[in-house]
C-alpha cells in the first residue's frame, strides 16, 4: 500500500506495516501533536470522520485510551467501527463484536478485501480462514484464537491484516471529511 496518499499523516503509521492485535505500548512520538490536534477539533465545527482519523491515529500509536475517548462520542457506524477495533485490541471482544454489530456493513469493506486478496505478507491459509469477503466478526474470532495460540506465522498474516483495515478506514474517513479536502492541494 502506498502510504504517501495519506500525507502528513502517514507519520502516524507503524513503519513496518503492521498493527499489533493486543493493547501494544503506547508510542509518545506523536502524542502532544494528536492532543494539539484534538484540543483544534473541539473548539470547530468538525465532522465525524474528521474526529475518526484522530481516534484512527490513535490507534496507530497503541494509545487505546485516547482512541476510546474519542470513538465512543461519534455516533455513527464509522464511530462505532473504530469502538470496536480498539475493544478487539484490548480483548474485550465480545464488545468489540457488539461494535460492529452496531456499526453494520462497512462500505470500505470491498477495498479492504481487494487489498487483503492481493497483499503478499498475507498467507492463503489465512486468507482462506477469513474467507472472502471481510468480517470483523471472523477477525475477532481470529485475534482471540491467534493471542491464545501465538503462531507468528499467523500473528504477522493477522498484524498485517488489522494494518490494512485501519489504514483503508482512514482513507475511507480522509475521502469523506472536509477538513482533508481543504488541505489537500
Amino acid at each position: 500500500m502506498d502510504l504517501s496518499q495519506f500525507g502528513q499523516i502517514d507519520r502516524w503509521f507503524p513503519d513496518n506495516g503492521q498493527l499489533g492485535l493486543g493493547p501494544g505500548t503506547p508510542q509518545p512520538d506523536f502524542n502532544s501533536e494528536l492532543t494539539k490536534i484534538g484540543r483544534k477539533l473541539q473548539s470547530a465545527n468538525t465532522d465525524d470522520f474528521t474526529w475518526c482519523i484522530l481516534s484512527a491515529a490513535w490507534l496507530f500509536q497503541d494509545c487505546l485510551d485516547e482512541s476510546h475517548t474519542i470513538s465512543q462520542s461519534i455516533h455513527s457506524s464509522t464511530g462505532s467501527y473504530l469502538h470496536g477495533i480498539m475493544h478487539r485490541r484490548e480483548g474485550d471482544f465480545s464488545n468489540a463484536k457488539y461494535w460492529f454489530r452496531k456499526a453494520g456493513p462497512m462500505d470500505f469493506f470491498p477495498e479492504l478485501e481487494r487489498q487483503i486478496r492481493t497483499d503478499n505478507g498475507i498467507s492463503s491459509e489465512t486468507r482462506g480462514k477469513l474467507g472472502a469477503n471481510f468480517s470483523p466478526f471472523e477477525m475477532v474470532d481470529a485475534v482471540s484464537a491467534c493471542l491464545l495460540d501465538e503462531t507468528a506465522g499467523k500473528t504477522n498474516c493477522l498484524e498485517r491484516i488489522s494494518f490494512l483495515e485501519l489504514t483503508v478506514l482512514t482513507q475511507f474517513c480522509i475521502d469523506r471529511t472536509e477538513h482533508f479536502k481543504k488541505k489537500s492541494p
